[in-house]
């Protein structure tokens, strides 16, 4: 089996554990209550999803390009959040949120379809009628995540971290290069919602780890902060955030800190809690 964009991306730091322990059951698991309060703020934030795609999928059914591009940024932050378990439906992540290079004739490949592929026919070359169909699928996977976002023996609080870790690390690794959003140029957009999403899940886990550590959440509790507060002040006016094409480097490398930052507090929470 090929190794996961997320695996792929731990492995790079040397986060990724050489063996795959069996699953817990939620019964078994120390920290399913964490667990289920994050699931519970993914399945809101999908609910929240659905009338944004559906509009998405509207929008490209007439002429209005920008109509349409302003349907595609406003439909974008909900999954960036829900991101952070991609691993645990990687298949509907894929559909969802693959891009071009994690196929094997990349931008032209039939497997290519979801966000990235909408954007780069929309922004790329403003055609709406070929991405058309794609929103109507996009539509059809938002819809399958439901139903993983409901199968909680999916999910454990050692997923949670694994999770939360590899995003974090993701965006200082690899997105800050501005691949995530090629073609809309909004990738302040992604790390606003990719660090939402991560305090999201690690939020229910917040007070063991002060029980355990009280530095060690203050010290996460920090981080994130400087992390929102980092991409808030590039954010802007502009709906879905500045072009990330006029974020200078000494920004960016702000950006990268951040999430190193916030990692390093992630992995350090998951082995006092026992869930690395």
């Amino acid at each position: 089996m090929n190794a996961s964009r997320r695996d792929l991306v731990l492995a790079s730091a040397g986060l990724l554990a050489a063996t795959v322990l069996p699953r817990a059951t939620a019964a078994a698991e120390p920290h399913a209550a964490a667990v289920d309060a994050g699931l519970a703020y993914f399945r809101k934030r999908n609910a929240e999803q659905k009338p944004l795609v559906a509009a998405l999928t509207k929008a490209l059914s007439g002429s209005d390009r920008a109509a349409a591009e302003a349907a595609y940024v406003a439909s974008r932050a909900p999954y960036e959040e829900i991101e952070v378990l991609a691993a645990n439906f990687e298949e509907i992540d894929k559909d969802i949120d693959s891009r071009a290079y994690a196929h094997d004739l990349g931008d032209t490949d039939p497997g290519f379809k979801g966000f990235h592929k909408i954007e780069a026919l929309l922004f790329g070359e403003g055609d709406l009628a070929a991405a058309l169909p794609l929103a109507r699928g996009l539509e059809a996977s938002v819809a399958a995540l439901d139903k993983a976002l409901n199968e909680r023996e999916r999910f454990s609080a050692k997923d949670s971290f694994k999770g939360m870790i590899a995003l974090a690390n993701e965006i200082g690794a690899k997105k800050i290069s501005g691949e995530e959003e090629t073609w809309s140029d909004r990738s302040l957009l992604i790390f606003r919602y990719n660090f939402a999403g991560i305090e999201s899940q690690y939020r229910p886990f917040a007070v063991s780890v002060a029980a355990k550590k009280p530095a060690l959440a203050q010290e996460i509790d920090k981080s994130l902060a400087a992390a929102k507060a980092v991409v808030d002040a590039l954010y802007g006016g502009e709906p879905g955030g500045a072009a990330y094409s006029r974020i200078g480097a000494r920004e960016r490398r702000g950006i990268v800190k951040s999430s190193v930052a916030v990692r390093d507090g992630l992995i350090a929470a998951s082995e006092e809690l026992g869930a690395a």
